[in-house]
């Protein structure tokens, strides 16, 4: 089976985009800066719009400088909500597995901007 390309898709399979998100702690512009969530987005299913996302979640504030968190897992955009693995970590966060919650607050696919509220809960050393 041949696969449709990117431009032609209805899902975007195929699309990447490379990902630099500040991480705050509320769905404001103006919250506390808490980091950034770098990593990768692609569009992964030919079935429905569904996020395939290799993250970082780098963490720039007080007692968590400089730890990161290592998130993977995929997120059909079509779902009010999805869980995703905490798959790593170093830092203060180091060893760590856990649970990412995903709920999207705003989607604008034409300005590419989102707000999404991320809970997180992680076992770490």
């Amino acid at each position: 089976m041949e696969n449709p390309t990117t431009d032609a898709s209805p899902t975007f399979f195929g699309l990447l985009d490379t990902r630099d998100d500040p991480l705050t702690r509320g769905p404001e512009e103006s919250s506390e800066r808490l980091g950034y969530a770098q990593g990768i987005s692609a569009a992964a299913s030919l079935e429905e719009i569904s996020s395939f996302d290799p993250f970082t979640f780098v963490f720039t504030s007080k007692e968590h400088n400089g730890s990161t968190l290592a998130v993977l897992g995929s997120c059909p955009i079509s779902k009010p909500s999805c869980e995703t693995a905490v798959v790593g970590g170093s830092g203060v966060f180091r060893l760590a597995r856990g649970l990412v919650t995903t709920k999207s607050y705003y989607i604008n696919f034409t300005t590419g901007k989102a707000i999404l509220d991320i809970s997180v809960v992680a076992l770490h050393y």
